[in-house]
């Protein structure tokens, strides 16, 4: 018995989903077929209805459908539909009421005819935009909203067309029934611009300041940011201009324009200004490349009047929509749009004056717009303009490979900017062309591409398959089908990984020393590129190596020799002998002098010993003693006889061509005062410091001091200066001064040294160097301390 229910809640369900449906539909219906309209100055609710509906007596609907109208509302003013229509006040209209006299017949009021960039468009129920297409139907109440550097192009139902320029809103109402002859097209204009083309009809424009009635023939009008109304009669009858705020209208004839404030009477109409004029005739040429589309470019005469210019392109023939259009100041003559697809174009321009009213257009200027065909070393295509782009934006210049051929034909000759019909030298250029007397040119780039050949196949061999590797790269794009082929040669196998070129390659046995590398894609005969490779003989099989013959021992280079050395192995505290700072390892010395007035005379001989250790190649330490022996007459006080010598020394620098190194030494007493001992111990600080020059001439000095330990003796500032000349390898000669001067405390009185002395050294291998020496000394205290004379015989053993 449960069912029959089934069916029951089935056709229940199905008959409410049916009455949602239809009240819901019935609502959107509704609301499509209202329209919204924004009451104007001087407006009542019988000539809304007139204008609407084309009778006075349906304005009883206007209450109908504005509730808030009627005199019930606690919040509206008592009366009649009139003292609160305000202008500014939106209210709803239906837009085929019963009894409407002008009944239309469900076709649309307008249709975009022609679109350019962004136009958007609005039904009068959404308030949402969308965008406009090119034949889109236009009902009452639809808005149309033209962006920057947009324009649109709207044919009434009646043939009215207007052109819409940028940043501009139309709001459309259709026909209205003025008489049983004529139809009257409106439309209102919130802002922008608008040019009307009627032909033989009737159009009204209202505008927040202005109602303005054009007949047949072609106007402007314009609404500023301030609400002004411009009309400018360009061609045709005569319009009618009548302010919002009521009034008589005002007749303005072709080539007058009259301008009409908010609130305010329409100006007295003034003449247009003079249309300019071309400064070439006939059509001109323009050229570009399918992708980044054709740059046009034209100049026309000045005109006194001007404050601005307004340049309109069209394509197809004049007075159609427009595709591109800019304003430019007074002073500019010339204008230059980017970026048009191939076709013939015409382009008109129009005097601004002060007024900011316009003029006729000029006579049109025709251009022809062609490709250059490109044929490239590759299969490219290239995606052609049809979207029209910023046309203020230049294009970027296409790249192509080198190796592309430019074509001609059909009427017009292009090569590249060097004459040449193949683009080949990288880098930014032109394509010239020409048509007739016209020479135009478009910039184009072509890639820079390097092939090099890999390291490692630097070569290849006559008569054998060799390896050959190509490193390819480019700023371009390169075909994926990349080949190579090479002069007297054939290619056994190529492969490329989008980075090198890697064939194998039998190579002539007559082929030349350098072979033509080519470098294309296998669906072209054009080159890329070209490069050369080194072609070779195959190397002969080698003949057996000779044992090679046992190589003499080479002779130990022998350091260089120095003499000032000489008088070092024979010190003197109260003298700076010169020594080699560049000796190296370790070294016992020995030295035997004559010092006294000469060998027969006051004096005695000498017998020194001396040894040294190196420490890591930079530091020197050492010990000296001497000796006095066979003296005749009294020893020479504080000689430094018996007394042990300490040293240390550092190499600073120690280059091929400078020296420079510092110690310290010290004289410790151990002998007896009485037999020429020092009697404190004296120091001994040096700095030396040698140059070459050349290869035989050595300059020295060494700077330093000698120092009485206990401040009572002998205090000098002691240095040496010397050249020396290497005659032979092992053989040289020196000179050497030595001065001194300083004060004896304990004698109360100053002292001045100075020595010249003379010697000369011999080296045996790199172990034995024997050195003999002079030295006179020239001051009183020299030869009082000293001694006048000294004879000097050394030798030192030097060994790792």
């Amino acid at each position: 018995m449960t069912m029959p229910r089934l069916p029951l809640c089935l056709f229940l369900c199905l008959a409410v989903s049916a009455v949602t449906f239809s009240a819901s539909s019935a609502v959107a219906q509704e609301q499509e077929d209202m329209i919204e309209y924004t009451v104007r100055r001087g407006d009542s609710c019988g000539n809304i209805a007139h204008r609407f509906w084309g009778n006075w007596r349906l304005y009883p609907l206007i209450l109908e459908h504005n509730p808030q109208l009627n005199s019930d509302d606690p919040d509206a003013p008592r009366g009649a539909c009139g003292p609160f229509l305000r202008p500014g006040v939106t209210i709803r209209l239906p837009r085929n009421p019963e009894g409407a006299r002008n009944q239309p017949d469900n076709r649309p009021d307008a249709e975009v005819t022609a679109v350019a960039r962004e136009v958007r468009a609005r039904r009068p129920s959404d308030e949402n935009w969308e965008n406009a297409q090119r034949g889109q139907d236009l009902f009452r109440g639809w808005r149309v909203n033209t962006l920057d550097n947009s324009s649109a192009e709207i044919t009434f139902r009646d043939e009215a067309v207007v052109q819409m320029r940028e940043n501009t809103l139309v709001i459309i109402y259709g026909g209205e029934g003025r008489s049983a002859r004529r139809q009257t097209s409106r439309a209102q204009l919130e802002r922008g611009t608008l040019r009307s083309t009627l032909g033989e009809l009737r159009m009204e424009v209202e505008t927040p300041s202005a109602n303005a009635t054009l007949a047949d023939g072609s106007s402007v009008v314009s609404v500023d940011e301030e609400g002004t109304a411009r009309v400018s009669n360009l061609e045709g009858e005569s319009a009618s201009v009548r302010s919002s705020a009521g009034g008589r209208p005002v007749r303005v004839r072709a080539g007058f324009g009259s301008q009409v404030r908010e609130g305010q009477r329409p100006s007295r109409p003034r003449p247009l200004p003079p249309a300019p004029t071309w400064t070439t005739e006939g059509p001109s040429l323009g050229i570009g490349f399918a992708g980044p589309g054709a740059t046009l470019r034209g100049q026309w005469n000045a005109v006194e009047e001007a404050r601005r210019y307004r340049v309109e392109i069209g394509r197809g023939e004049p007075g159609g929509p427009t595709v591109a259009a800019t304003t430019v100041t007074s002073d500019v003559q010339q204008f230059e749009m980017h970026g048009l697809p191939e076709g013939r174009y015409w382009a008109r321009v129009s005097t601004v004056d002060g007024d900011f009213f316009e003029s006729r257009p000029s006579d049109p200027h025709f251009f022809e717009v062609r490709w250059v065909t490109l044929e490239e070393p590759q299969e490219t295509v290239r995606e052609e303009t049809t979207m029209l782009p910023d046309p203020s934006q230049p294009p970027q210049p296409p790249r192509v490979l080198p190796g592309t051929r430019i074509g001609s034909g059909d009427g017009i000759e292009c090569a590249a900017a060097n004459g040449e019909p193949v683009l080949q030298t990288p880098g930014a250029t032109e394509v010239v062309c020409r048509m007739g007397e016209n020479e135009v040119r478009a910039p184009i780039e072509v890639a820079q591409v390097s092939a090099e050949v890999s390291a490692e196949t630097p070569q290849v061999v006559r008569g054998e398959p060799s390896p050959l590797h190509l490193s390819v790269q480019s700023n371009g794009a390169l075909p994926e089908d990349l080949v190579l082929e090479v002069e007297d040669a054939e290619v056994e196998s190529i492969q490329y990984d989008g980075e090198t070129l890697m064939a194998t390659v039998l190579i002539a046995e007559d082929a030349a020393d350098e072979l033509l590398v080519t470098v294309r894609s296998a669906s072209s005969d054009v080159a890329i590129m070209q490069t050369t490779v080194t072609a070779v003989d195959p190397e002969p099989e080698p003949e057996p190596e000779p044992e090679p013959e046992p190589e003499p021992e080479p002779e130990p280079e022998l350091p260089p020799t120095y003499a000032h050395e000489t008088f070092q192995l024979i010190p003197s505290p109260e003298l700076m002998g010169l020594e080699d700072e560049r000796r190296r390892g370790q070294s016992l010395a020995i030295g035997v002098g004559r010092v006294g007035s000469g060998f027969s005379g006051d004096g005695a001989w000498r017998l020194n010993f001396r040894g040294e250790v190196e420490i890591a190649d930079r530091a020197r330490f050492g010990a000296a003693i001497s000796a006095d022996y066979a003296t005749i007459g009294d020893p020479t006080p504080g000689s430094g006889d018996r007394d042990v010598y300490v040293f240390g020394m550092t190499h600073i620098l120690r280059l091929e061509m400078w020296g420079l190194s510092a110690g310290v030494g010290a004289y410790f007493p151990t002998g007896e005062r009485e037999e020429g001992s020092v009697d404190h111990v004296r120091l001994q600080p040096w700095l030396s410091v040698s140059a070459r020059v050349g290869d035989r001439l050595t300059l020295r000095t060494r700077q330093g001091a000698h120092l009485d330990m206990e401040l009572d003796g002998p205090m000098l500032w002691s240095s040496a200066y010397g050249l020396d000349v290497r005659v032979v390898d092992a053989f040289a000669l020196g000179a050497e001064v030595d001065l001194g001067i300083g004060r004896d405390r304990n004698l109360d009185e100053g002292l001045v040294h100075l020595a010249l002395g003379f010697a000369a050294s011999y080296r045996f291998g790199n172990i034995v160097a024997l050195s003999l020496g002079t030295r006179l000394g020239l001051t009183p205290d020299t030869r009082d301390r000293v001694g006048p004379f000294s004879l000097n015989l050394g030798a030192r053993f030097s060994f790792e």
